[in-house]
């Protein structure tokens, strides 16, 4: 996003690399400008988090001293159920890879040579008396 002088990729990586906490927030988030306020959608929970360290105030103030403009910014997450989803396809794709290597490694692997088995022979241990 590069409106009015605002890229967001540099407020990201400045964030990202300044306050560490902001870091797996502001992953694959994106940003727009409507008027004086910015929205960020977030790509993973963390709104309250970024809220009680006053990061809103602190990335406003940042844009106005690389703007000249003061932003206010506001955080938007995404909704649980895209959370979830996301997540269940990850552990669905990582189970299929696994799988999938599984299935090659027995395909590579050649059949192994069985060798013979000795037939079992068994001693008896108790004799019966039998009476002539």
């Amino acid at each position: 996003m590069e409106n009015n002088g605002v890229n967001w990729d540099e407020v990201v990586n400045f964030f990202s690399k300044k306050y560490i906490l902001t870091r797996a927030s502001f992953m694959n988030s994106t940003a727009s400008v409507d008027g004086d306020k910015i929205n960020v959608k977030l790509s993973a929970k963390g709104k309250f988090m970024l809220l009680q360290k006053n990061v809103d105030k602190t990335v406003s103030d940042f844009l106005f001293n690389s703007t000249g403009k003061r932003y206010s910014v506001e955080f938007f997450e995404p909704p649980v159920e895209e959370i979830t989803m996301e997540r269940d396809n990850m552990e669905d794709n990582i189970v299929r890879n696994i799988l999938l290597e599984n299935q090659k490694a027995v395909e590579n692997q050649s059949a192994p040579v069985e060798k013979p088995k000795k037939p079992k022979t068994f001693k008896s241990t108790s004799s019966i008396n039998s009476e002539s």
